[in-house]
This record gives structure tokens, sequence and C-alpha cells, in this order.
């Protein structure tokens, strides 16, 4: 489910996603629908970065590496490595995805 308006800015700054929302109005409607998400995955995994917050809400509204590089100001393949680091932590083996995963919390 990806939200769909606005400029995306992440809690360093951010571009746009492709329908011209920051991270910082996708991140507020997000939890407008979904107000226990942060707090429910910090109980969990209490040792993720601001970042990997930040990226995990952005996988959970939908948006691939590409989108979410474009969104937060950075490569795809540094999102990728954050998405590598995000499973480890979660202890999640390979071909649990990880977009589900986040949905089920």
């Amino acid at each position: 489910m990806a939200l769909q308006s606005g400029n995306n800015t992440s809690s360093s700054g951010g571009a746009n996603d492709p329908h011209g929302r920051t991270f910082h109005e996708i991140r507020n409607e997000f939890e407008r629908f979904h107000p226990e998400f942060e707090s429910k995955l910090l109980r969990k995994f209490s040792d993720l970065s601001t970042r990997e917050l930040d990226i995990c809400i952005l996988i959970s509204c939908g948006y691939n590496s590409k989108d979410i590089a474009e969104i937060i100001h950075t490569e795809p393949a540094t999102v990728d490595n954050h998405r590598a680091h995000i499973r480890k932590k979660f202890g999640l083996r390979p071909g649990i995805n990880l977009h589900n995963f986040l949905k089920k919390l």
C-alpha cells in the first residue's frame, strides 16, 4: 500500500517521492493510519537506528529501494545495505518478504 501524494524528507532531510511528497508528509500520513507501528517496532527491535526506522516506514508504505533512495537522498545500494541490516536485526531468513513481515506487526 504505497501512500500516494506529497514530498519526502527523512529525519535528515530528503527528496520527493514519485507523487511529490516529502518523507515528513509520508510519515505523518502513515502514522495517522498506523499510530502504533513505530512503538511496536521499537519494542520488538530496540536496536533499530533512526534511518532504519525511516526505511521500515517507507517499505511498509510499499516503496521499493529505488524510490526510497530518491526520497531520502541516497543511492539504492545504500538502501539495500540498510535493508540487509534490518533483515539481520529481525532475524529474517532468505525468502521472507520484508514488506510482508512489517505489515504483520
